[in-house]
Order: structure tokens, then C-alpha cells, then sequence
């Protein structure tokens, strides 16, 4: 299978740098600009903004219905008169004032927007998720020829209520879902788990928080017959929670694909840009197989 190209590269540099520079705490999505800077990114296949502030296009023929999604919100903080409050999951040593911005409304508040890139490495706050806000944005150009019916999902919320997967999932009812969000990174430690790497390929989850991925040797399959880098991501059932996890008991195909990330949900996480290429091929690839 091709590679993308350089110039695809540099694109995928681009929206990153442009993903992760708006900030948009779960919950609050509505009052950031990001729904907007997403849809304008990808204007050309007419994406709507639906009232909770999910971002979805659609395109293809009539065949199976497939939706690919990845979560655009980001943990963040409110501030109080007493100090902040954390929204989503965030390490007590993360919650340093001088390393965090406070938004206009004096309450909104975020990790200080910093990008920087060395190679292929990137540094920024909200990698998880907008690694994968970038691999989705990808996909458009790579499967728009497909004859089934593909959605493309920006999800909000999937930090705290996983309402916006929610409110798609109903008004598509899909019967395949693909999802992308991040993995945890070395040096991410445990005894127990199975971390992937930076710089290694996308990572395929077993298993997290109330699912399991049955079909996760098809992708394997998929990514060695198109010569795809590939790792895996194998974490206790409790935890490595995805939008996946608020689709427990749904009659559905699901797969998980994630992009490797270091130091998840402080204000200077890491991944590599070379996997969210690889990411964006391999769920390209997956599609084509399982719809063929």
C-alpha cells in the first residue's frame, strides 16, 4: 500500500499545529472555536456542526454504513475562588497555575497553548485527541471514491459524558464504528500492561474500559498484507476508556485504533507524526477490506 506523500506530511504538521493551537475543554466545545477551525479544514465535503458541536460529513455510495470517529475535546479545568477544578482526568502535579491559562470568562481554563517540533516528534498540550482529529481529516481524500456509506465523525464530550458519540451513534445508526483516539506511550510504566511506542505505527487496542475488540487480528491482518507498521495496545479492562466504552451492548462491527502519545493530559504531551499517517493508512485500509 502507498505511503503518503512528503507534501502530506507537511499537511499533517499543519493541522496539527492548527488543531492543538484552539483550545476546547470537554463540555464546553460550544464555546470554543474548534468545531469551526475543524469544519473549515475540511469545507470541501460540506461538514455540518450539529447543536452539541459535533462535526460530521458524509460521503461514499449506499453500501454498508461505517462511521469513523475521534473525540476533538480536551481535559481541562474551571477555575474557582479557591483554585481549579479539574474536567477529565488530570494528575494532581498537572494542576500549576503557571501552566495554565485562564479563558476570557475568567472560569474556562486550559493548559497554555506551546507547540513545538523536531523531526517528526511534536510537543503541544491536547494531543489526545486531536492526533486523531488529524488522522480523520486525512480520510476524506483516501476514501471519498467508496462505494459504501462512510461518515466521518468529530466527536465532543468523550473526556466526561460521551454525549456526542452518543447523539451520532442514534442519528446515524451505524453498523460498523472505527474508532481513533490515542494510546498510552513509553515511558508510560507497567508491569502489566502492553504500551506501545512513539514513532513505532499506530496501535491496535484489545481491550478498555467495558469493551473488547473481537475482530483485532483482522486488523493485524490488514496491516501486515498492506505492509503497515503496527503495534498493540493491551491495558487492564478498567481503564483505556475510549468513545467505544458508551457503546457497551451495541449490535455493531467496532474497531480501536489508536495513536501513540506521551504523557497524556499534562500541558506537554508527545507523539510522532509518522504514526498519525500510519493510523490514517490503516483505517483507510480496514475500510476497503471489510467493505470489499
Amino acid at each position: 500500500m502507498r505511503r503518503l506523500s512528503n507534501s502530506c506530511l507537511e499537511r499533517i504538521e499543519t493541522l496539527l499545529n492548527k488543531f492543538t493551537s484552539v483550545p476546547s475543554i470537554s463540555g464546553f466545545e460550544k464555546e470554543s472555536e474548534l468545531p469551526r477551525t475543524i469544519a473549515d479544514s475540511v469545507r470541501e465535503y460540506n461538514p455540518i456542526i450539529d447543536p452539541l458541536g459535533n462535526v460530521i460529513m458524509r460521503f461514499g455510495g449506499t453500501g454498508k454504513k461505517i462511521l469513523i470517529e475521534s473525540h476533538l475535546d480536551e481535559v481541562g479545568f474551571i477555575k474557582t475562588p479557591i483554585g481549579f477544578a479539574c474536567v477529565g482526568s488530570i494528575a494532581d502535579e498537572q494542576i500549576n497555575r503557571g501552566s495554565i491559562t485562564v479563558g476570557k470568562d475568567e472560569r474556562i481554563s486550559y493548559f497554555n497553548r506551546r507547540y513545538e517540533i523536531k523531526g517528526t516528534t511534536v510537543k503541544s498540550p491536547a494531543l489526545d485527541n486531536r492526533t486523531g482529529c488529524t488522522a480523520l481529516a486525512l480520510l476524506p481524500n483516501i476514501l471519498e471514491a467508496s462505494r459504501d456509506e462512510i461518515y466521518l465523525a468529530f466527536t465532543v464530550r468523550e473526556e466526561t459524558t460521551c454525549e456526542g458519540i452518543l447523539k451520532v451513534f442514534r442519528d446515524i445508526s451505524p453498523e460498523i464504528v472505527i474508532s481513533i483516539d490515542s494510546a498510552y506511550a513509553l515511558p508510560y510504566k507497567s508491569n502489566r500492561w502492553q504500551v506501545p511506542e512513539c514513532g513505532r505505527g499506530p496501535a491496535i487496542q484489545i481491550q478498555g474500559r467495558d469493551f473488547f475488540i473481537n475482530e483485532y487480528k483482522l486488523i493485524e491482518k490488514v496491516a501486515k498484507d498492506a505492509g503497515l507498521p503496527y503495534q498493540f495496545e493491551i491495558v487492564d479492562s478498567v481503564k483505556g476508556g475510549t468513545n467505544m466504552s458508551a457503546l457497551v451492548g451495541q449490535n455493531i462491527r467496532r474497531f480501536q485504533v489508536n495513536i501513540p502519545v506521551r504523557y497524556q493530559h499534562t500541558n506537554l504531551s508527545e507523539t510522532d507524526i509518522r504514526d498519525i499517517e500510519g493510523a490514517a493508512l490503516l483505517v483507510s485500509a480496514l475500510v476497503k477490506n471489510i467493505c470489499s
